[in-house]
């Protein structure tokens, strides 16, 4: 089976997670079993570049559940936060009562070096939608090894009503 996408554009700037394979389908821990070759497709205005990475599929199925949460609160000023466990790919999200998400994405190609590519994404609630659609399809290839019940209800905060 050829890896699969995740994508994520507002037209002027994209990120794309590809998926590859697991690393370690016969392991014996879970964890190991969990590990999944990825890659970090970005472009933007000012650079564009990739990189490999390790993310796990447990860490994909929170990612969903977070992105649900948002979408769950429409008409709500909403704050969340996600970082994959090596760091590689930080996000804050920012929903607005109409229905608008600002991303603001960090990627840190080496999880070793202090230096981050910093970029936002304006979204939609169709385009979040898109992408837990992706995380959907992504899961169901390479379905978590580690069981999670991750329920975002603390990460995901109002908005500090505006001054």
């Amino acid at each position: 089976m050829g890896a699969l996408g995740l994508d994520l554009s507002d037209g002027y700037r994209s990120l794309r997670l590809i998926v590859r394979r697991q690393q370690f389908p016969d392991a014996e821990l879970d964890w190991d079993r969990d590990a999944l070759d990825a890659t970090v497709e970005v472009e933007t205005i000012h650079f564009r570049g990739s990189f490999e990475t390790t993310v796990w599929g447990h860490e994909l199925s929170n990612l969903r559940s977070l992105l649900q949460a948002l979408l769950d609160q429409p008409g709500h000023d909403v704050v969340a936060s996600f970082e994959f466990r090596d760091v590689a790919l930080e996000a804050n999200f920012r929903s607005r009562r109409r229905g608008a998400f600002i991303v603001e994405m960090a990627l840190r190609p080496n999880p070793a070096d202090s230096e981050r590519l910093a970029f936002d994404l304006s979204l939609n609630s169709v385009q979040l939608t898109n992408w837990i659609e992706g995380l959907n399809r992504l899961l169901s290839r390479f379905p978590p090894a580690i069981p999670t019940n991750y329920i975002p209800t603390q990460e995901i905060s109002r908005a500090d009503p505006p001054g």
